[in-house]
């Protein structure tokens, strides 16, 4: 957590939920315990803290040469918000993989369920795309009705609670939601697809038969 110390001695503690605070810098050659290099755009970051540590060491050579990054700092600072993202993606990634599992056992249910209907409806001339869109209608519409539910209270939930948190944040946009929601419908659209097609390219004479 970046810190601060004002002239009176008291020490600042800054994050990233709260607004920056004026800052008042001022020089002070006695007091000067850190020294801050700029690095050329570019630059080989190894080789050139090698270097570094050279010239401090053969022009002060009393004293450890011990060099910390900005962005190792920018780390620790968003470390807790690091590891929470890769939880809830972990935990994100298992959910969407058990409703896809029960996703497909319902489906391959219901195509069971259906099968005797799908043959007669081949026989009377129903193409593989009319059998698919009516074998997966249902599905698609729970799909659509539960992206309608979701995307607001999304965009509510992280706009207005998670977000607000922090002092300076990108809020999340429709655009961001609708992909996710879209990576999800193609998911279960392949799902219902598989095995709607499958049981609509079936024979009707060996199914009607078994009937």
């Amino acid at each position: 957590m970046p810190t601060l110390t004002a002239p009176d001695g008291t020490l600042l503690v800054y994050d990233m939920y709260e607004a920056a605070a004026p800052l008042l810098l001022y020089n002070r050659p006695l007091g000067t315990h850190y020294l801050s290099i700029r690095l050329k755009s570019g630059a080989h970051l190894q080789e050139a803290l090698t270097k570094v540590s050279a010239v401090l060491k053969a022009n002060n050579p009393e004293y450890p040469v011990d060099l910390q990054s900005i962005n190792d700092d920018l780390n620790q600072l968003f470390n807790t918000e690091t590891l929470t993202g890769k939880l809830a993606g972990i935990f994100a990634t298992l959910a969407i993989f058990i409703s896809c599992l029960g996703l497909y056992g319902l489906v391959s249910f219901m195509a069971l369920q259906k099968t005797k209907e799908v043959g007669i409806r081949k026989v009377l001339g129903a193409s593989e795309w009319i059998l698919i869109l009516l074998l997966s209608r249902g599905f698609l519409f729970l799909l659509t009705l539960a992206s309608l539910v979701a995307i607001p209270a999304t965009y509510l939930f992280f706009n207005n609670v998670v977000l607000n948190n922090f002092a300076y944040h990108v809020p999340i946009g429709v655009t961001e939601l609708l992909a996710g929601v879209m990576a999800v419908m193609v998911i279960a659209i392949a799902m219902i697809g598989s095995q709607t097609l499958k049981v609509a390219r079936s024979n009707p004479a060996e199914v009607l038969k078994n009937e």
